[in-house]
């Protein structure tokens, strides 16, 4: 708090302040993100936070709506079921899912095919999924990274923002870069990002390569092996 105020003094803009983490939060429905943003040629998302005196510190954040764990689960299960269009949605083979293990999906997302793509709508009401577990990290992982529409940042954003993209074609200027002699370019997790963390049993303090790995061996066991 202290060295928000010192750096907060005069005016203009903050510049490159030591100690302070961007922010990863992640609801049910949406996920967000924020961070410190040493620039002010932002070209979107850009709030210009006052901490006392009369600097302010500009920072992107952003809220990446059906993207919270609840919408994933309902998304990625609508695109598994996809498959079996004009088939009973029974015992459907579900990769994220533990093996041993049925579950029973409520949705209203449904996937519609035009010639390649594939678009995800809502509909005037819910349909039931049942899935069966297959304990498989990869096809789970390859499909997860599907509901992130990467392909969009290749239609349009990569081109007018010049690939300072992140997923879905959202504007995102480059993320900080880490020093760990001043604690810049760091991220804290909120929420359910936490919940996973703690579920996966990793130091509070863990790298991207560390969360895969825990995942990969989670995702390996069975429903008897989990419980």
């Amino acid at each position: 708090g202290t060295m928000l105020k010192d750096a907060s003094q005069g005016t203009g803009a903050v510049r490159n302040p030591a100690m302070t983490y961007g922010a990863l939060d992640m609801g049910g429905a949406s996920t967000q993100i924020s961070f410190f943003e040493p620039h002010e040629d932002v070209m979107a998302n850009l709030f210009k936070l006052q901490v006392g005196g009369e600097r302010h510190w500009n920072i992107y954040a952003h809220s990446f709506l059906y993207f919270g764990v609840v919408y994933a689960e309902a998304r990625l299960g609508a695109l598994i079921a996809s498959d079996y269009t004009g088939s009973s949605l029974n015992n459907i083979p579900h990769p994220c899912l533990p093996r041993g293990q049925t579950f029973n999906l409520e949705t209203d997302v449904s996937i519609i095919q035009d010639g390649d793509l594939q678009y995800e709508i809502h509909l005037n009401e819910t349909y039931s999924i049942d899935f069966v577990g297959m304990s498989n990290y990869d096809k789970c992982s390859s499909l997860s990274r599907l509901l992130l529409r990467k392909e969009v940042n290749r239609e349009w954003c990569n081109f007018s923002h010049r690939g300072d993209c992140s997923f879905s074609g959202v504007y995102q200027p480059p993320l900080p870069t880490q020093q760990t002699d001043k604690q810049f370019g760091e991220f804290l997790g909120f929420s359910n990002f936490y919940h996973v963390w703690n579920f996966l049993k990793l130091n509070e303090k863990s790298t991207l390569s560390q969360l895969q790995s825990a995942s990969q061996h989670i995702c390996g066991l069975s429903y008897d092996e989990l419980k």
